[in-house]
């Protein structure tokens, strides 16, 4: 199940993994990541994360890898729906008819990785929503706005160590430089033309 499968990650998730590995998100992303959000695989086809005993981040695996052999899909209204995907015959496992869905997610510690994904959405959502309205002028949006780290670094509040290092509160960290950033566009756009 760890072969030959194009897995996206969120910024979240990229933290998670970055502070599992004890790297900086633009460590892990340079390293371990393909076009900033998939995972890289070797030439084999094997996750980079996949080690000779299995999983190398299994505690900060991404959401995808903590709900299979779910598919979890997400409808326009943000109407949740599952899939049951056949697993792999040497896929380790416990699988019945008991329990509920919302029990798995649980065991598997997605929520949070759910709610995450939710709160990313809403902020890119608002800067699509930017860039769309400002058209052909908009600035091109910067390219480390994934990187949260770097935005943490270049846009963010003030912060502890401890608290960059924690995932939750760096994402929350992460979430206000973009909000700065999308800020410092808009700013910037309006001065452009008040001097046109």
């Amino acid at each position: 199940c760890c072969h030959h499968h194009r897995i996206k990650v969120s910024p979240y998730e990229v933290l998670q993994l970055a502070r599992h590995r004890q790297e900086s998100t633009t460590v892990l992303i340079s390293k371990h990541l393909v076009d900033g959000v998939f995972l890289r695989q070797r030439p084999d086809g094997a996750c980079v994360f996949l080690g000779e005993q299995g999983c190398t981040v299994h505690p900060a695996r991404p959401l995808v890898c903590r709900v299979y052999p779910l598919g979890v899909h997400v409808d326009v209204d943000g109407q949740e729906r599952f899939s049951h995907l056949q697993p792999h015959p040497r896929s380790e496992g416990r699988y019945g008819t008991q329990g509920t869905v919302d029990h798995y997610l649980q065991e598997q510690g997605a929520r949070p990785y759910m709610a995450a994904n939710d709160a990313y959405l809403d902020v890119l959502m608002r800067l699509a929503g930017v860039l769309h309205r400002e058209g052909e002028g908009a600035a091109a949006p910067d390219t480390d706005l994934l990187d949260p780290d770097r935005m943490i670094d270049r846009y963010g509040p003030p912060a502890t160590a401890s608290e960059r290092r924690d995932p939750s509160q760096a994402m929350r960290l992460h979430i206000v430089a973009i909000e700065h950033w999308i800020t410092h566009q808009a700013r910037y756009r309006a001065t452009l033309q008040e001097s046109s």
